[in-house]
């Protein structure tokens, strides 16, 4: 929760400056949101997950939870959406007080553009694809005994990592409305699902040695998002 204030309070001051100082010559054609997003990467990683249960490890949350900021552009007269966006990307250990554990976190920058079918100020209904840059890391915890910071000081335990970057490919679709709660402001509430190709699967160890592991984040995922406008002058 708290990686999601602080991604829509960054994209909310980046989205409010943009707004005051570009001005744009037919302001009724354009409308711009800044939303936080929520979604769910379905991908097991089940060929993992045995591999920690085979090592006597805990086994990693089923699927990835994660949380973006995002600045989103819609031509009206054209129909074109365009989205920026900065989320993470987390799955931790389902037992937190296991003795072998491994954590994963990723950070992710996306590029989505989309075509409304709809010629609506109020409903969406918007096929989508983008690309992706990803920084993946899962991090591995050997001989954990206790949280407390004096006994971790005199304990004898194991850390590595491994990690890697991908140039993901996403296709999807979007359904959602716009409500004009008063003049000047629009509340925007969407759903998305859609699949990610992953294209890169090898990983490094410590970021520098390469691998043999072959760990592939690519598969379906869905979600929701929530987003504001507060420069409702847009038409159709």
């Amino acid at each position: 929760m708290k990686h999601l204030l602080l991604l829509t309070l960054i994209f909310f001051t980046t989205f409010s400056a943009f707004g005051q100082d570009n001005k744009i010559s037919r302001p009724d054609s354009i409308s711009r949101f800044v939303m936080s997003r929520v979604s769910f990467e379905l991908n097991k990683m089940e060929k993992f997950q045995k591999l920690l249960f085979d090592n006597n490890y805990s086994k990693i949350a089923t699927y990835g939870n994660k949380i973006e900021g995002v600045i989103s552009y819609t031509n009206v007269e054209k129909r074109i959406n365009s989205k920026f966006g900065f989320g993470i990307l987390s799955r931790f250990s389902e037992n937190r007080d296991a003795e072998n554990q491994a954590s994963f976190l990723g950070y992710h920058f996306t590029l989505e553009t989309g075509y409304d079918l709809i010629k609506s100020k109020d409903l969406i209904l918007r096929p989508y694809y983008g690309v992706g840059i990803e920084y993946n890391k899962i991090k591995f915890v050997e001989g954990f005994s206790s949280a407390e910071l004096g006994e971790i000081f005199n304990s004898d335990f194991k850390t590595f990592s491994i990690s890697h970057f991908s140039v993901p490919l996403i296709a999807g679709l979007e359904l959602g409305g716009n409500f004009n709660l008063y003049k000047g402001f629009t509340l925007q509430v969407t759903t998305f699902g859609g699949y990610k190709l992953n294209l890169i699967r090898d990983w490094k160890l410590e970021d520098v040695v390469d691998t043999d592991n072959r760990i592939s984040l690519g598969g379906l995922f869905v979600g929701f998002g929530v987003g504001f406008n507060f420069d409702n002058n847009w038409n159709y």
